[in-house]
């Protein structure tokens, strides 16, 4: 009987430990719904922020471009031609010398004959 009621005492405290070690705690409550909402708001201002940064790439390379084009233009207008000789005419056709008929024409093979 004494080693049953030891054994009953020794169940009763470790039950007592663990229900008073189990307690809940005093967490604050996480309201779900704001956590969604505050990554949402972060993901959209990333999204944000690398639009704008690749339309103002896009902006900047295109305003790169048609700043080469107007100095290309601004060159090519500016360009000092007055000490250039001006172009030559074309000559004229020579005139073609016609071939005299003196010579006779022999065979090219005499094995003919």
């Amino acid at each position: 009987m004494k080693t049953t009621t030891l054994a009953a005492r020794c169940l009763l405290a470790c039950l007592a430990v663990l229900l008073l070690g189990c307690k809940p705690e005093d967490r604050p409550e996480i309201d779900v719904e704001k956590v969604i909402a505050e990554k949402v708001q972060e993901r959209v201002l990333v999204f944000q922020q690398s639009q704008w940064l690749e339309c103002r790439q896009r902006a900047m390379d295109d305003a790169g471009l048609l700043a080469d084009s107007i100095l290309l233009e601004y060159a090519r207008l500016s360009r000092d031609t007055s000490n250039r000789p001006a172009r030559p005419s074309r000559p004229d056709f020579p005139v073609l010398k016609s071939l005299s008929d003196s010579l006779k024409l022999r065979p090219l093979f005499d094995t003919l004959k």
